[in-house]
């Protein structure tokens, strides 16, 4: 079996489409079956599958319709108004409307993704989160805007000031958001365990589908060694967790300098390192991409230490889980159209 490049493009029955994204699904009678997400000739945002052979080369490709799919039954009616964000074909899409932004989900998924996104609004305050507006049987979960620029953005602008200033603010809320009292045991505990579990699944999929530029023998090593030092952290302090803490969650309105933070896909109680070796991990990811330049990388790590120190999070501890995020990420861009850079 070749290693697997995911192309920058493929042909399909509707004419050529540039890929964004990509995830490794399945082996299907042999072929190694991934789902993805592009644009058509159109500019229209379209999703499908790809099956792939022994040579690495598409053998199968199928083009969802625009806007429309069968395990999301909510989707289509969302687009009279709105704009198509994301689709990963019957997983789940995201539409921009007037009103804010609508995931279109499986019904079956419904009820725990809006659990978490009504305990997500709960914990605004130190930090702004999207309020639910609403929710339909058929998988529909609409939520307001939280205002502002995204860490990411300011990072590739030209504005120092604005770029500090929007740091500074997360930095100032951050640990506060963390401490929120009163969740008991609303929320699911994510811990070592659980990332043994994530790791795996990703290793797996890198065994399975191999993609080029990743050596599975030296993820094993780099996995036993994550595990060796997560599983040598004392028991943590349960806190509030984002799990998913990244320069593009975090928006920043200037010149007030409040913050905010969206996506509560996995929101959960976890240690407060999960979160800042994921933030830290993505920095170093964003400084190799190109998009953020080394002396901001550098000041942003600094930032990122410093509210460690406040939540008394020991060195190791940020060291072990921004190398399990690292090694994570790793697998995922491995999936990524080749020069794809987000």
């Amino acid at each position: 079996m070749q290693p697997l490049v995911i192309p920058t493009h493929l042909d399909t029955e509707e004419g050529t489409v540039t890929l964004e994204r990509a995830w490794f699904e399945r082996i299907d009678d042999g072929l190694r079956r991934l789902s993805f997400e592009g644009h058509d000739e159109a500019g229209a945002l379209r999703a499908g599958l790809v099956w792939f052979d022994d040579d690495a080369r598409p053998a199968r490709t199928t083009l969802t319709p625009y806007g429309r799919d069968k395990k999301l039954p909510a989707l289509q009616g969302l687009l009279a108004g709105g704009e198509l964000l994301v689709h990963r074909a019957g997983r789940r899409a995201v539409v921009r409307t007037t009103d804010g932004f609508t995931k279109a989900l499986r019904p079956s998924k419904l009820a725990e993704a809006e659990a978490r996104a009504r305990a997500f609004q709960a914990v605004g305050g130190w930090l702004r989160t999207p309020h639910v507006l609403g929710a339909s049987p058929e998988g529909e979960l609409t939520v307001d805007v939280v205002p502002g620029t995204s860490l990411h953005q300011l990072g590739s602008g030209r504005d120092e000031a604005a770029w500090e200033a929007a740091w500074g603010a997360w930095a100032t809320a951050w640990p506060e958001w963390v401490r929120t009292p009163g969740l008991g045991t609303d929320l699911p505990r994510y811990g070592v365990e659980h990332e043994e579990q994530t790791l795996t699944g990703w290793l797996l999929r890198v065994e399975l589908a191999r993609p080029a530029g990743l050596s599975h023998s030296s993820l094993r090593e780099r996995f036993g060694g994550v595990m060796e030092r997560l599983n040598a952290l004392p028991d943590p302090r349960w806190c509030l967790s984002h799990r998913d803490l990244h320069d593009k969650q975090v928006l920043v309105t200037l010149p007030d300098a409040r913050a905010g933070l969206i996506d509560s896909d996995t929101l959960a109680l976890s240690d407060a390192a999960l979160d800042l070796g994921n933030l830290l991990a993505h920095v170093r990811l964003r400084e190799v991409q190109g998009s953020l330049d080394p002396s901001r990388a550098d000041a942003a790590e600094r930032l990122i230490r410093t509210v460690a120190d406040e939540l008394e999070i020991p060195d190791d501890a940020l060291s072990a889980w921004c190398e399990a995020a690292s090694l994570r990420l790793s697998c995922v861009y491995a999936f990524r159209p080749a020069g794809t850079a987000s």
